[in-house]
């Protein structure tokens, strides 16, 4: 058997195999949480690369960063307006450390925390369903567009699992990953299209109210 600097090979080798092992298992102890950090950090980021992704593969409208005073001087904020083919997305973004559970009309939601310090510890965060309903009607009131046009979407991050009831079919508590497959499927539903005419209408009236302040 061949010996170097008083090793065998086959020591050698198990010491090569063994020390790569630790370096890929101290890369992602420190690796797994520093990506999650910087997930965290730029989450919206993330969101708004999947929401576009969605509006170029399927040709629809989008306006980023829409800001609005409503009928009582208040200003509202929505994350991405999708126009698509049938109804108006109403995106928000949202970022949870934590899972969600409990019923669509609780004014709050059941919140199980990731970290560390309170890791299963049960706790209560607010229900963006009611926020997110009350800036809806305002958006319908503004426009004079139907509330049955619009679909109300709250958007979380991957890592939040949900177990939210709900009786609603415009608004929806999604995690990022499942958004192309939510809209198609509310597209498929069988109501009529919009026209381009009734189309570039609806954008328009949208975007005149649009208080985004423009470079």
């Amino acid at each position: 058997m061949v010996v170097l600097a008083g090793l065998s090979v086959d020591w050698l080798i198990f010491i090569i195999v063994l020390s790569s092992v630790v370096f890929i298992l101290l890369a992602l102890l420190i690796g797994i949480p520093l990506y999650k950090k910087h997930i965290h950090k730029n989450f919206q980021e993330y969101y708004y690369k999947k929401i576009n992704r969605v509006v170029l593969d399927n040709d629809y409208y989008l306006i980023n960063n829409f800001s609005f005073k409503t009928e009582n001087s208040k200003m509202e904020k929505i994350n991405h307006l999708i126009f698509a083919e049938k109804y108006i997305y109403l995106v928000f973004d949202y970022y949870y450390e934590g899972d969600l559970t409990g019923k669509i009309e609780d004014k709050s939601l059941i919140y199980y925390s990731f970290k560390r310090k309170d890791r299963g510890r049960k706790c209560y965060t607010e229900n963006p369903y009611f926020a997110i309903e009350k800036i809806i009607k305002s958006l319908t009131y503004k426009t004079g567009i139907s509330r049955s046009m619009f679909i109300g979407i709250a958007l979380i991050n991957d890592e939040c699992n949900l177990a939210i009831e709900s009786n609603t079919n415009s608004f929806y508590i999604i995690q990022r990953k499942r958004l192309p497959a939510l809209i198609k499927a509310i597209e498929s539903r069988p109501v009529n299209k919009m026209n381009e005419e009734q189309l570039a209408r609806v954008v328009k009236d949208i975007a005149r109210l649009n208080r985004k302040k423009r470079k």
